[in-house]
């Protein structure tokens, strides 16, 4: 008989969460310490900062934030403590931090799947980095499934960490549902419950929390971001919502400067058919593995389910919220080790159940490790590039000693809010929305105001200069344009149809495409909806593009303008039937490429853009264009968008890498499943458009309106790219000074 005694393990359990988590929050504050906070992160602190009292603090987050109050409750506290919104990112990784430390000593996971698992995209970079309300919700979450085990015995506090999950974020209500679900199929199938009482609590509680999280995001009447909810049936938009789970599941960014929001899998060839694929492929799995715990299975499916019909019906939402559909599956393989065992299945079914259980491991492994590349890819491009360029124009401003002059966000309200919340100002005056304040309030005036053109926006900044009789520093998340120039850019890139950037694909059929560098007449117009390419004459110089599109089979399309151009066809193009003859049906994910021939350059010119078009669904459709790629890039664009009209907005996009791009649009009143005449004309200063041969929309071209004799706009400082691409890509700091005046001549008085 051995009587020596047994050794304690070498490194012990708790030993381990420890150390784990003191890595992740080095690593973290390193990263951390290099990122530069953006919007979304400084509004919740400017509201949290200049809420007048609590009461108000709920009351402004109730109208127009659509985030529960958790995590502003918490700044709220700091607040008091320093004007700094540095804070938040000490407080937000040791909450990030925290959870490691929960998973690390009490999931049944292996010590390599925690390592795995802290490092990766989610937990490290997307909810450990960047300041925002998730964190604490998933913190909540484990902390729900560590008490899992002993939930009958602890079941008001199971309830109270629930109610508070509630208010973190909307994704995290929809899963507090789910688990609503979970915990009352549990006291079904098991005869070990909670006493009465504690039931009544517990479920009391849950319920308190639903109600009010939901009491607490529904928007004002006037709410501006993301009004009215998608609820027909379109095919391509639910593809497009179940392909969120590739993202989510399989979350490594491309490795570039706007890497925030992409995915590897973005531009491989078909990959929406890639990520359908993987979708369907990830929820059988999950489903087949959880069949021996159907609790845990029905739980998983409802919230899952939930947050696909969240983002199919009102916000498609980022990979920030995707990431929820992880975080769901992580918990619910947690709690599966602990939940109820279905004991009677098919020999089949439980065959199948066990052999994937018994392979999970290593499959759980392999989706880690693409976790932690994703978390160290993202870690690597936050050292190497500025997330936002907002901490950077505040510091150029103090420096400038300029941060005591009036200053004006002349980028839409909610675009230079990192730089209010940098220089620890009270208020930025907004011009686009007509008014003082420091965070943003998404209301309609905001919603109308993001289409106003610059010169209409800095009409009211020397409004405001010359009643308040002083210059004003500007700041704008674009270079605004030096002088007038009433051209669209070159652009060194192939023309497209049925496409635009950022996966705008067209969803329909394309016919009959016209392009002429010369105003087509009412006639002409009327002839190509009569007749199509056919119809007008496509052999004079001036006629750059001719497209009826009658191969009816290949890869080719063949141009029958002198030029001779030949468009390639990509991705899933179908021959069909068209308004003449034949035509090209898009699936989504198909365009067609010609070349970047000098003949196809439009600037400098008047010119006609003339299609047919069969709208499959009233999404973003990008119609015709050419652009150099993301960001501030030469580029131009026809597209269809979404808009308060029935049938969206026809729009035109212009942008130059040294100005302000532009959108020029008129409402499209047309309907799906039918062919649609679409023409835009440039004459002059004007931009024409035409559906079905009828003029809709004559809009004048915005950069007419520009400061008036007198004034002086100077450019102080350009910023270049930040990681943010689409809307902050750039900032620029201006001075607008007040016309001289005779000393002896008071500010309003006429020259």
């Amino acid at each position: 008989m051995d009587d020596t005694p047994n050794k304690p393990p070498r490194f012990s359990d708790k030993q381990f969460a420890l150390t784990l988590s003191a890595i992740f929050l080095v690593a973290g504050a390193v990263v951390a310490w290099n990122h530069e906070m953006w919007r979304d992160e400084m509004q919740a602190w400017l509201i949290a900062r200049d809420a007048p009292s609590v009461f108000e603090l709920f009351n402004i987050l109730k109208r127009y934030e659509g985030h529960p109050s958790v995590w502003h409750l918490g700044l709220y506290v700091l607040q008091f403590f320093t004007s700094s919104p540095i804070i938040m990112q000490p407080y937000h990784l040791l909450i990030a931090a925290t959870t490691i430390f929960v998973l690390a000593s009490y999931s049944p996971f292996t010590r390599l799947q925690k390592t795995l698992f802290a490092f990766g995209y989610f937990p490290f970079y997307e909810y450990g980095i960047i300041c925002r309300n998730y964190a604490i919700g998933i913190l909540l979450l484990f902390l729900f499934c560590t008490l899992f085990t002993r939930w009958k015995k602890k079941f008001p506090l199971v309830a109270l960490i629930l109610f508070v999950l509630a208010h973190t974020s909307v994704h995290a209500l929809i899963i507090v549902i789910s688990i609503a679900l979970l915990l009352f199929l549990e006291l079904l199938v098991n005869s070990d419950r909670p006493n009465r009482l504690h039931i009544g609590i517990g479920f009391a509680l849950i319920l308190t929390g639903i109600i009010t999280a939901i009491y607490q995001i529904a928007p004002a009447a006037d709410q501006g971001t993301r009004p009215g909810w998608t609820t027909n049936f379109d095919w391509h938009h639910l593809q497009n919502t179940l392909n969120l789970i590739p993202r989510a599941f399989y979350a490594i960014p491309r490795s570039m400067l706007h890497f925030w929001n992409t995915n590897f899998l973005d531009p491989i060839p078909s990959s929406a058919q890639v990520k359908l694929a993987l979708s369907l492929l990830t929820l059988l799995f999950l489903f087949l593995l959880l069949l021996r715990k159907p609790t845990v299975l029905m739980m998983y499916l409802c919230g899952t389910t939930g947050l696909l019909a969240f983002f199919y019906t009102k916000y498609f939402g980022s990979v920030r919220h995707h990431g929820f559909l992880f975080m769901l599956f992580i918990a619910a393989v947690w709690i599966s080790h602990y939940s109820y065992e279905a004991k009677r299945l098919p020999n089949a079914l439980k065959t199948i159940s066990w052999g994937l259980a018994k392979a999970f491991n290593i499959v759980f492994v392999f989706i880690l490790i693409i976790h932690c590349v994703g978390g160290v890819t993202a870690a690597r491009l936050e050292l190497i590039h500025p997330f936002s360029n907002g901490k950077a124009v505040a510091e150029f401003i103090i420096d400038e000693e300029l941060d005591d002059m009036l200053i004006a966000g002349v980028a839409p309200d909610d675009l230079t809010l990192e730089v209010l919340g940098y220089l620890e100002k009270d208020e930025f005056f907004y011009p686009r929305s007509e008014r003082f304040g420091s965070f943003g309030v998404w209301d309609m005036a905001w919603r109308n105001g993001r289409s106003l053109q610059i010169g209409d926006v800095l009409r009211r900044v020397q409004q405001l200069a010359e009643e308040k009789g002083e210059d004003i520093l500007l700041v704008s998340a674009r270079p605004l344009p030096d002088e007038m120039q009433r051209s669209i850019p070159i652009v060194s890139a192939p023309l497209e149809i049925g496409r635009a950037e950022a996966g705008h694909y067209f969803i329909g059929g394309v016919d009959e495409i016209f392009i002429a560098k010369r105003v087509l007449s009412q006639e002409e117009i009327a002839a190509h909806y009569n007749g199509g390419v056919a119809a007008i004459a496509a052999a004079g110089a001036e006629v750059i593009l001719a497209m009826p599109f009658e191969e009816g089979e290949g890869a080719v399309t063949k141009d029958h303008s002198p030029h001779g151009n030949r468009g390639a066809l990509h991705g899933g193009a179908n021959w069909s039937k068209g308004k003449f003859g034949g035509a090209l049906t898009l699936d989504g994910t198909a365009w067609v490429e010609i070349g970047n021939n000098p003949q196809l350059e439009l600037n400098h010119t008047d010119f006609t853009i003339a299609l047919w078009a069969y709208f499959a669904s009233n999404g973003v459709h990008g119609l015709i264009g050419k652009s150099e790629g993301p960001g501030e890039r030469n580029k131009w664009w026809l597209m269809n968008r979404p808009s308060a009209s029935p049938g969206g907005e026809i729009s035109f996009h212009l942008n130059w890498p040294h100005r302000t791009g532009l959108w020029i649009g008129t409402p499209r009143r047309g309907e799906i499943n039918r062919w649609h005449q679409i023409v835009l004309v440039k004459s002059g200063n004007k931009y024409n458009f035409y559906v079905d041969g009828q003029l809709i929309g004559a809009v004048p071209d915005p950069l007419v309106h520009m400061p008036p004799p007198g004034y002086k706009l100077t450019q102080i400082k350009r910023f270049a790219p930040a990681v943010i691409g689409g809307e902050v890509p750039q900032y620029c700091v201006y001075r607008l000074s007040l016309p001289a005046r005779p000393e002896n001549q008071k500010v309003g008085e006429g020259e």
